[in-house]
């Protein structure tokens, strides 16, 4: 800490070494009196949650990874999500029947239900006539999807009573959406009727379409989920390298 007041070590420096050796969560409890402290504490977080994400590219890109593989990863990582998660519910089958792949929690305590699939799905999207369409595994990764919602729909509220009651756990099963992340660009097989490989422009496309029409659900490629991952740390690495307002300014 001393060194830290003094100046003779820089936060960045301070937060690759807890990355490495410490405990993120003492950190922030040791270091809140100061604020080069808090800083290095964030730069911490950010660091580490970069280094999940680079890791998690790189199994992405590789056609051999599967969707357990994937989850291993980032099952505790809500906020790989976005900013409106804060957890992740202690439960995965939370409705009878089902296990539930990553039950996102919300600030209200309303979930929200993650489905992966394998990242290398060849035929992500195919041609139907003159036209895109997503391919077979997407149709039934959603339709999984909409069966949970479903079982939340017919069970939630009675489900809500009990997990509160017996559990202590406050979850809001009312009008549950979900989100089924599956296959990545670089993974699609189909080509052009020219013989090109299909653009990455073009499935994003296909898929955007698809979503157009979904109540409730949604479905993203991994490459989407990273890419926004990436672009929210940027963010939270340049806010963190702001300076802090001193408490009389």
């Amino acid at each position: 800490m001393t060194l830290l007041h003094n100046g003779d070590i820089s936060p960045e420096t301070l937060a690759e070494a807890l990355v490495r050796h410490g405990d993120l969560q003492q950190l922030v409890t040791q270091l809140a009196a100061s604020d080069k402290g808090i800083s290095a504490a964030q730069a911490a977080v950010v660091v580490k949650r970069k280094h999940l994400i680079a890791t998690l590219r790189k199994m992405i890109q590789d056609p051999s990874t599967t969707e357990t593989d994937v989850q291993r990863v980032i099952q505790a990582a809500h906020w790989v999500f976005g900013g409106r998660y804060v957890g992740v519910a202690d439960r995965r089958n939370l409705m009878p029947l089902d296990q539930h792949d990553i039950p996102l929690l919300g600030a209200d305590g309303t979930l929200h239900i993650v489905e992966l699939k394998s990242p290398n799905v060849p035929k992500l999207v195919r041609r139907h006539r003159n036209h895109w369409i997503v391919g077979d595994d997407v149709h039934e990764a959603i339709s999984q999807a909409m069966n949970y919602i479903r079982s939340f729909d017919e069970l939630g509220a009675s489900a809500s009573t009990n997990y509160r009651n017996e559990y202590g756990h406050d979850y809001d099963m009312r009008r549950v959406f979900a989100t089924v992340v599956i296959g990545h660009p670089d993974h699609v097989q189909e080509t052009n009727r020219n013989g090109t490989a299909l653009t990455e422009r073009t499935v994003c496309q296909t898929i955007r379409s698809y979503n157009a029409h979904l109540s409730r659900v949604e479905v993203m490629t991994y490459k989407d989920l990273v890419d926004a991952a990436e672009r929210a740390l940027a963010f939270e690495e340049g806010t963190t390298r702001a300076p802090i307002p001193s408490a009389s300014g």
